[in-house]
């Protein structure tokens, strides 16, 4: 995925870190590569460092943009676990 060209795909990840007095956070993806920054409006729920995650991902001119964020469910039915 290349700067500036606005592809979007899914990908996996894990929010790496979160800043709730500005609304906005880091996640790390997957496969590597620059973290995605994620908007509280493209959350759902309370955000909390370390949940796993499954959204599309935009290339800006900023860099990787987290978008329709969900949280993944582990095999206990927890929402957002490790």
């Amino acid at each position: 995925m290349q700067r500036g060209d606005n592809v979007t795909s899914k990908a996996t990840g894990r929010l790496i870190s979160w800043r709730a007095d500005k609304g906005f956070g880091w996640v790390g993806l997957d496969t590597g590569g620059p973290d995605a920054f994620v908007h509280v409006s493209e959350y759902p729920g309370v955000p909390a460092v370390g949940q796993r995650l499954r959204f599309t991902v935009t290339a800006t001119d900023k860099g990787p943009r987290a978008a329709d964020v969900e949280l993944l469910i582990d095999v206990h039915g927890n929402k957002g676990a490790a």
